[in-house]
């Protein structure tokens, strides 16, 4: 039996900040939405996408209505995000702050932003809190966050048997063993993420056994991605491949 987590079980631990990296694009928001969704109350604090939009990527990932989703906008100038944080979690309910850079340069004042990521991780422990801080990548909190961080998970695209794929690396996960092996995901139809803990090298298999998944006519993935990842192979490939996980 596997001894670590996928990311879907880590963004909902409580008394966890978790942090989820990654380039413009990538998916973070859909996927912090769809872990998060699907495991209790959220308050999504936003510094860059309206309700409507985070709504409508919450619908596409869940396949339903995200009656559990509560979205502060914060360009709206009318609260601070650190009371909200400690409010919401005080509730029970699984916070993600989107972004840690906007959220830091709105709040620090002056305070050095170690200090402040630790203020906020203390908090989420007083209160065995769940709290997902989004993060760009393109500022030198990083080092910072993968330090004051529970856990720390990192997006990319990557090259795949030469197609596109998005990739899922868990860095840390404080209390559990890592996976040594990164996750693959798409937003087809839903949020799915392929466990590729047990193969062994993929690059290594023969493409005569293998052709690309077909999609249905028309369909579109979240992202709006023309090409996947997805493979579908024969019996005669004895690369052992772990089920699909996802939302919807």
């Amino acid at each position: 039996m596997q001894s670590f987590r996928t990311p879907l079980q880590i963004l909902p631990t409580r008394g966890y900040v978790t942090v989820l990296e990654g380039e413009a694009g990538i998916g973070k928001t859909s996927f912090a939405l769809a872990s998060a969704l699907t495991s209790g109350r959220v308050k999504y604090i936003s510094y860059n996408e309206p309700e409507n939009s985070l709504t409508d990527k919450a619908k596409r990932v869940i396949h339903g209505q995200p009656d559990n989703l509560e979205v502060l906008h914060m360009l709206s100038g009318s609260k601070k995000a650190f009371s909200e944080i400690i409010d919401s979690m005080s509730e029970g309910k699984i916070v993600i702050l989107d972004s840690v850079d906007a959220f830091l340069w709105e709040e620090g004042g002056g305070q050095p932003e170690r200090a402040l990521l630790q203020l906020i991780y203390e908090s989420a422990k007083i209160r065995n809190g769940s709290l997902v801080l989004i993060n760009e990548g393109v500022s030198g909190i990083s080092n910072v966050l993968k330090f004051v961080a529970d856990s720390y998970i990192k997006m990319e695209s990557v090259k795949l048997i030469g197609l596109n794929a998005r990739k899922i690396t868990v860095l840390k996960d404080r209390d559990y063993p890592v996976s040594v092996y990164p996750f693959y995901y798409t937003f087809y139809d839903g949020l799915q993420i392929l466990n590729a803990s047990y193969f062994l090298d993929l690059e290594r298999v023969m493409q005569k056994k293998v052709k690309p998944w077909d999609r249905p006519f028309g369909a579109k993935s979240v992202m709006s991605e023309p090409e996947l990842f997805l493979y579908i192979m024969d019996k005669s490939v004895s690369v052992p491949f772990s089920e699909f996980t996802g939302c919807g």
